[in-house]
């Protein structure tokens, strides 16, 4: 299950955005729409996570930029090791003349077989600069983090 999406510098986002899937502490139709995540992988406070989320606004904000954000990840995911072109496929903000020549981050964070990962990569000029992944049973464990020098 989806905890986070962190992106940036992709599509029409140049600063950090954040897709969060963690309630917040209204209770607003709670009973519906949230469940409680193990208080061993997420804090206490923050464990109560949406059954559901929807992306509004106005024409041309970004809605699917961020769904077009998310799927490249998943793509770089399940395709780079055997096809490079993925990765030269990043698209950095299009409206400042540098911003080509700045990181991209993707970042996920999510629950699978009651075990919390969070995994991300930054990018830049069509390379993996760095890349992490930590997992949490009942504390957050790096497992791996490489850097390009």
């Amino acid at each position: 299950m989806l905890v986070q999406f962190r992106f940036k510098n992709c599509r029409s986002f140049y600063e950090e955005t954040v897709l969060s899937m963690q309630a917040v502490k209204d209770g607003e139709l709670q009973e519906i729409n949230t469940f409680p995540v193990n208080a061993k992988l997420m804090p206490k406070d923050d464990n109560i996570l949406l059954k559901s989320a929807i992306i509004f606004g106005g024409n041309a904000s970004g809605k699917t930029n961020v769904i077009k954000a998310l799927a490249y990840m998943k793509n770089v995911l399940l395709f780079s090791a055997s096809q490079l072109p993925i990765v030269h496929d990043n698209q950095p903000f299009a409206f400042y003349e540098d911003a080509s020549k700045r990181e991209s981050l993707y970042e996920v964070e999510l629950i699978q077989n009651e075990t919390f990962y969070r995994y991300g990569f930054t990018l830049c000029g069509g390379i993996v600069t760095s890349e992490w992944l930590d997992k949490r049973k009942e504390r957050l464990t790096p497992v791996f983090n490489a850097h390009v020098r």
